[in-house]
């Protein structure tokens, strides 16, 4: 994975100078764990798949929000639990995701 910074280099912004940031293996980027993430709860087939989460302990700090037609609930599991790529794809889950 390549990060791309673009500049202009000159005034009338016609010419583009890109410049390469930062080279990411794929590898690092799908090995990673997340310090913090947020489930977005719509309905109950979501709250489902969430009990199939990792009991093991780790580094991710996770909250939930939990809305009905009215209200919206918020809740966080006392304990950081193991999330790393591969369980987010069991999930299903990753339009309802925020991730920090």
């Amino acid at each position: 994975m390549i990060t791309l910074m673009k500049n202009y280099s000159d005034e009338a912004k016609t010419q583009k100078k890109i410049n390469v940031k930062k080279i990411v293996t794929l590898k690092e980027v799908t090995n990673t764990t997340f310090e913090e993430i947020k489930f977005k709860i719509d309905n109950l087939e979501d709250l489902k798949k969430i009990k199939s989460l990792s009991k093991k302990n780790g580094k991710t700090k996770i909250y939930f929000k939990i809305s009905d037609k009215n209200n919206s609930y918020y809740f966080s599991l006392k304990e950081k639990r193991f999330i790393d790529n591969k369980l987010i794809n069991q999930l299903k889950m990753n339009e309802n995701l925020l991730i920090d």
